[in-house]
């Protein structure tokens, strides 16, 4: 019996490892999993980096790359096994106002500054090699998201949703995802303070090299064009802010690309050296020289220190409806308080980059103490009132008859205290002769009531 048992295990052992074992660890039929039903999407204000929710992916395949085919050229056989699969990916709620990166595994496979106007919803956003996708900036009135529709057989422009559609993303040798996430701008809504800007914009200084321009190409968004001598683009990324000066437009412009070109036309036949960087601008420009430009374009270095008007983010976590805010009563609240609250953040550059996960009165509560915020009750009404060093020269002076009188002196005498209490130790049989001890006032009363 012992024997047929080891038999039956030997062959068992011997069939799988018979087996053919399969090309890779990872089963390429398993679906890439999703979030969890009823994951919540936060809200952005600011700019931040967004871990989005997977709500789905699908449509897989594969192909072959960096193998070598007939005549060694590339795409043939012997390359690697390479999947693609298109995702939809859920930011925060929307609208969001520009997308600045989007980094996979930390490392950032794509870097610009796009935004609904340069980039409108349903446009496509090249990453390079790792694919393209469309992004939706969640903005009411938007473009039906035709990949979904086409997956899903959900026919909507998702409003209030800022999303991205994978068509599709390229994944590398594993069928599995690498962690994405986007860094997004994100605007307080307007409409509840007046007095003061909801968003606080970044402190820019001068770089110190302007370059001197040798075009100017007047245009809308994204086809005015600034040129100058060499090999620049570098310098010029996608968002950065420049100035024009000694021009018929000077001012602060945002740039939306830049590109270099050594030359065009074939070498030793009609070659025409070129050496120039042009400059694509995110804003209009009119009014500038034409070539030849006369003036100089200069790069500003960005402080980090821009964001939304924190009291504006409270104005909209108390006031917005639903799912911007608690939708709370205004008439309940001093908004006095509150438009001296949107001057006092921009006086003092008080700007919020966050991400609100939990509830929002928990969040209002967390601003407010970070700012140095109470909120109390003043004629019947929510009052916010802030909590600053108090300037010296606006104390007040107490005149001689606001002064108080002394008070009353009182003495006290520090003698020893006369003992009134009487404490008796002694031996108590019924305790097994353990210490018993006896306490009565010494006021003469013990003799009467025979305490003793």
């Amino acid at each position: 019996m012992v024997v047929q048992l080891a038999i039956s295990l030997a062959l068992g052992v011997l069939a799988r490892a018979l087996q053919p074992k399969p090309d890779s660890p990872i089963d390429e039929d398993l679906p890439t999993p999703t979030s969890q039903r009823g994951t919540q999407l936060p809200l952005v204000f600011g700019r931040q980096r967004v871990a989005p929710v997977q709500a789905w992916f699908g449509a897989r395949y594969s192909r072959e790359e960096g193998g070598k085919g007939k005549g060694g050229a590339l795409g043939g056989g012997d390359g690697i096994k390479t999947y693609y699969e298109q995702g939809w990916h859920h930011a925060c709620v929307g609208p969001a106002t520009r997308l600045y990166r989007i980094r996979q595994g930390g490392k950032a496979i794509f870097v610009g500054a796009v935004d609904p106007i340069s980039t409108p919803s349903g446009a496509t956003i090249s990453c390079g090699k790792e694919g393209s996708l469309r992004v939706y900036w969640g903005n009411a009135g938007g473009p039906v998201n035709a990949g979904v529709a086409s997956a899903l057989g959900i026919s909507s422009s998702w409003p209030l949703l800022t999303n991205f559609f994978w068509t599709p993303k390229r994944l590398g040798p594993s069928p599995q995802w690498q962690a994405v996430d986007y860094e997004l701008e994100v605007r307080a809504q307007a409409g509840f303070l007046a007095n003061s800007p909801a968003w606080i914009d970044a402190t820019l200084t001068p770089s110190g090299t302007p370059r001197q321009l040798v075009a100017a190409v007047n245009g809308l968004p994204g086809t005015a064009k600034l040129s100058v001598q060499g090999d620049h683009a570098a310098e010029y990324q996608s968002g950065d802010d420049v100035r024009l000066s000694g021009t018929g437009a000077d001012g602060d412009y945002t740039v939306s690309s830049a590109s270099y070109l050594y030359g065009t036309g074939t070498p030793g036949v009609d070659f025409v050296l070129v050496d120039r960087t042009t400059i694509v601008l995110a804003s209009v420009l009119s009014g500038a020289h034409v070539a030849p430009a006369t003036g100089t374009v200069e790069k500003y270095l960005r402080s980090q220190d821009d964001g939304v008007n924190a009291a504006h983010v409270v104005a909209q976590l108390l006031f917005a409806p639903h799912p911007y805010g608690r939708g709370l009563r205004t008439d309940h609240w001093n908004l006095a308080s509150l438009e001296y609250l949107g001057e006092l953040c921009a006086a003092e550059r008080l700007a919020a980059n966050l991400t609100v996960r939990g509830t929002l009165l928990q969040a209002v509560a967390a601003i407010l103490l970070d700012l140095g915020v109470l909120v109390g009750q003043d004629a019947g009404k929510l009052r916010f009132k802030e909590v600053r060093e108090v300037d010296p020269d606006l104390v007040p002076l107490l005149v001689p008859d606001l002064k108080v009188r002394p008070l009353p002196q009182l003495n006290t005498s520090h003698d020893d205290a006369v003992r009134d209490r009487l404490i008796y130790s002694f031996s108590d049989r019924a305790r097994n002769f353990r210490t018993f001890t006896l306490a009565i006032s010494d006021d003469g009363r013990a003799a009467l009531a025979r305490s003793v």
